[in-house]
């Protein structure tokens, strides 16, 4: 597990520049097109939200007993 040290939730920031293309791209379009997301950068906090749920569950399966 990462652990980091002196960083507040509410503080914690940082910067991601990118291109998106392909089939993620025509996803992007879709979903602001359909009103699911707002921003790019509301589509990426989404993301992390879910990529970060499904990582915490399949930890938490590793780590039964």
């Amino acid at each position: 597990m990462l652990v980091v040290s002196n960083m507040k939730e509410d503080r914690a920031q940082t910067t991601i520049h990118v291109r998106v293309t392909g089939k993620p791209a025509m996803w992007l379009a879709e979903m602001k097109a359909e009103g699911f997301v707002s921003t790019n950068t509301d589509a990426v906090i989404q993301g992390l939200i879910m990529l970060y749920k499904q990582y915490r569950q399949i930890e938490t399966r590793n780590d039964a007993p």
